[in-house]
């Protein structure tokens, strides 16, 4: 009965791990959509402020495509702008936004020290062993 159990428990850490590397692909996921957001809306503000608009807009008329559709949309303005400042519900709304994804930025760089310790160990381990 202790192998039936030491085995039930090496089962559960070993879920608990795969849980862990689950919830860090979701939090990478999370990170990449906000870097893309703020990269996306970067690219529209230079462009606008570049007097490329036009050109832009002339240069959209290909199929309608996901890529083609998000610029569409940031050089409108549909999306919603988190830098513009405007009525107080919109800007509590998009204070709210913001305080979200800087949480999302500061657990992704946790999980950046992560990743580089354990790359690390391997290094360290691979150095070790070619030294003997």
């Amino acid at each position: 009965m202790t192998t039936h159990t030491n085995r039930d428990r090496a089962t559960n850490i070993d879920l608990k791990e795969i849980s862990d590397y689950v919830d860090m692909i979701l939090q990478i996921d999370k990170v990449a959509r906000i870097w893309i957001d703020f990269l996306l809306h970067q690219a529209a503000q230079k462009a606008k402020k570049e007097n490329t608009e036009q050109l832009l807009k002339d240069s959209l008329n290909l199929p309608n495509t996901g890529d083609t559709i998000i610029i569409q949309r940031l050089i409108e303005g549909g999306n919603s702008n988190i830098f513009d400042n405007n009525q107080a519900e919109v800007k509590r709304d998009k204070i709210t936004i913001l305080k979200r994804r800087i949480e999302e930025l500061e657990k992704f760089s946790m999980l950046n020290g992560y990743i580089v310790e354990a790359y690390r160990e391997v290094l360290n381990s691979m150095t070790d062993s070619a030294s003997t």
